[in-house]
């Protein structure tokens, strides 16, 4: 289990190299050392993130599938649409593919962090509060 100070350097050495990513508030929140605070903020931001790109996925979608559609049952069968609606189908699948990596490898650190944070508090606790706290 790592200890806290191990968290503060895991956050310094990657907040260097990629601190330009994070808001303020999530710059705040780790100055002040509430990595739960940061963790549940970043596990919020991703399932926002991941519901913005499924929608807008879906609509490349249904663009590509109007242009196929077209492209068969239409006055003009031009090639054009149907390029279209391929590059569609491929946006939306690429958009799709990176989403999924994206939110689930957040999600997994996060709650990966959660996890040995609520360690590390049930570890500083004696037995008899646990059995206090849980009532």
């Amino acid at each position: 289990m790592p200890s806290e100070k191990m968290i503060e350097q895991f956050f310094e050495e990657h907040f260097n190299t990629t601190s330009w990513l994070f808001l303020y508030k999530d710059k705040q929140l780790l100055k002040q050392k509430d990595y739960a605070g940061f963790a549940r903020d970043q596990l919020e931001k991703s399932r926002k993130n991941f519901r913005g790109v499924l929608f807008c996925s879906a609509m490349f979608f249904v663009l590509g599938v109007m242009y196929t559609a077209q492209h068969a049952y239409g006055t003009e069968v031009l090639s054009f649409n149907l390029v279209l609606a391929l590059s569609y189908f491929s946006i939306a699948f690429i958009m799709l593919l990176y989403a999924i990596r994206e939110h689930y490898s957040i999600k997994a650190s996060m709650n990966l962090l959660l996890k040995m944070l609520n360690e590390q508090t049930s570890d500083t606790e004696e037995p008899a509060d646990l059995l206090v706290n849980m009532k």
